[in-house]
């Protein structure tokens, strides 16, 4: 239940009284995910690695394909009301109205119907809520088009396309509802392209922000004008979220003050004691706003340390702008207050089902080991505790040694192990666990196995062949008789498409029955 917050805070009170049917209900909930999760095309077709949109065709699973459903479904009906024998103005304005709803649903973050319900965290629904925004676009334009040529169900215009004096230019802002309808459709447009193009994003996060909240109460308004009062639904819906947001997590309940520390290869770590409100899953992200660098720039920061420790640790390498400006806050200043929210983000195996994963492959590169070293700890812990597993095997690979001396070094390790296992300095005491760090750095000695400078921790010259991990990983489950390996990759996206397309190759198909199946999530990290 984490992965909705609100959710999670409201109903903590009583979750020891409902956690068998909560349990039973996300049981049912993976269940059904592994189905909707089925490749749709055959193992032959290639990826297409260097081709940014055609290398996610071949990995298209039967969920998406029911998420897509009714986007096409709804452009269909509305290119038919618009352009049909029976086209009606007033038609497809109903059916450009229904678009609208998906989007704030789609944007919502602690109080996410569509996470709650589906377990889909909402970082993974922004695709999706792209998509229902340029729907909402092209069903404007249908829509536009019916008017323009029918002049409204009441009949013609001056300026419509058969009225008296027809010009769609100032057809658009005649009379009110073309007036509010053409400056929906402007800012819907000044909406959905800078959120589309990231440069806009980069520039000025800050500008980009406010306009995007400000537009989208603009169209809010302007569509009730418009006449379709019901998508005030939507905008409490959207409300609520937002003052769970700003007001409950971030104003009141959540820490708001950290500790700073910057540490080889600029990295910082940023920490702070756990609080019985703030509660996470392994693998999860805050958002996180320092308000000396910017009052409303929220960044996500992924959860390095695991459920079960006392301090909450999270580690970020200073590669853009405001990581640069933290870093060098981090020099000069070691406790900063702070706004938090979430946590946000969900795994897409369930890692905790001791029956189905009895081996785990965790793959990251430089800095995305955050949200997997987050993961690695809490298995340590349940194998401390009695878990039975085959093995865990950690591939890492990294440019220098100073990543890697860092996170050996973060923290006080007693202090936030709080009596766990550690994967990077207990590694050598775990039978399960197999840890291949990667070092790049140096082309020369490839494959080369040699002591880091960073304790006792060997480390292997050159880039990991993954397909080789994936397949000796396969044999070992398959000799035991395991039916599926979960498989987490954190880091570029070059590896993310290496690792996807491997574990596709080499994964037995979901609906042969038998064999050994690869349950793949990833999550994008730049180094």
């Amino acid at each position: 239940m984490n992965e909705v917050p609100l959710f999670s805070i409201l109903l903590r009170p009583v979750l020891a009284s409902i956690q068998p049917v909560w349990k039973a209900f996300c049981a049912f909930r993976w269940l059904l995910s592994r189905p909707l999760n089925t490749l749709i095309l055959p193992k032959f077709v290639p990826g297409f690695v260097k081709i940014p949109i055609l290398k996610h065709v071949p990995h298209i699973c039967i969920g998406e394909i029911i998420f897509a459903v009714p986007i096409f479904v709804l452009a269909y009906l509305s290119y038919n009301a618009s352009f049909g024998l029976e086209r009606s103005t007033d038609t497809s304005g109903y059916i450009a109205s229904y678009s609208i709803y998906p989007i704030f649903f789609t944007a919502n973050k602690a109080n996410s119907l569509v996470t709650f319900v589906l377990g889909i965290p909402f970082e993974r629904l922004i695709f999706w809520h792209k998509l229902w925004s340029i729907l909402v676009v092209v069903t404007g334009i249908f829509h536009f088009c019916c008017a323009y040529d029918r002049g409204g169900d009441e009949g013609q215009t001056t300026h419509s396309r058969y009225g008296p004096e027809p010009n769609i230019g100032k057809f658009a802002f005649e009379g009110e509802y073309q007036i509010t309808g053409s400056l929906l459709f402007i800012s819907l447009i000044l909406l959905i392209v800078p959120s589309i193009l990231s440069i806009f994003r980069r520039l000025s996060f800050d500008l980009w922000y406010f306009s995007h909240v400000l537009l989208a109460a603009s169209a809010i308004v302007l569509v009730v004008i418009h006449g379709t009062a019901n998508v005030l639904i939507a905008l409490v819906w959207w409300v609520i979220d937002l003052s769970a947001r700003y007001l409950l997590m971030t104003g009141r309940l959540y820490p708001r003050e950290a500790t700073l520390r910057v540490l080889p290869g600029d990295i910082v770590e940023i920490s702070f004691p756990k609080t019985d409100a703030l509660q996470y899953d392994p693998g999860q992200f805050l958002m996180i706003a320092i308000p000396e660098i910017g009052f409303s720039q929220f960044h996500p920061f992924s959860i390095s340390s695991s459920p079960h420790q006392k301090t909450v640790t999270m580690h970020t390498k200073a590669i853009g702008g405001w990581t640069r400006k933290l870093m060098e806050l981090a020099k000069t200043k070691s406790k900063v207050n702070i706004l938090l929210e979430g946590p946000y983000g969900n795994l897409a195996v369930d890692i905790n089902d001791t029956v189905r994963y009895k081996t785990v492959v965790l793959i990251a590169g430089g800095i995305g080991i955050t949200p997997l070293l987050s993961v690695a700890n809490d298995l340590l812990q349940q194998v401390q505790n009695g878990r039975e597993m085959t093995r865990i095997r950690f591939v890492w690979t990294i440019r220098s040694l100073d990543v890697l001396q860092s996170m050996k070094d973060s923290g006080d390790i007693e202090g936030i192990s709080g009596g766990g296992l550690s994967l990077l300095n207990d590694y050598q005491s775990i039978d399960v666990l197999q840890l291949d760090v990667h070092v790049t750095g140096n082309s020369s000695g490839k494959g080369v196995s040699k002591k880091a400078d960073a304790g006792d921790i060997s480390t292997i010259t050159g880039r990991p062949n993954i397909e080789q991990v994936l397949n000796e990983t396969k044999e070992l489950a398959s000799k035991e008789g395991e039916g599926a390996v979960a498989v987490l990759v954190c880091g570029p996206m070059s590896m993310i498409d290496e690792c996807r397309d491997a574990t596709r190759r080499i994964s037995d198909l979901f609906c042969a029955g038998k064999g050994v199946k690869f349950d793949f999530h990833e999550e994008k990290f730049e180094l």
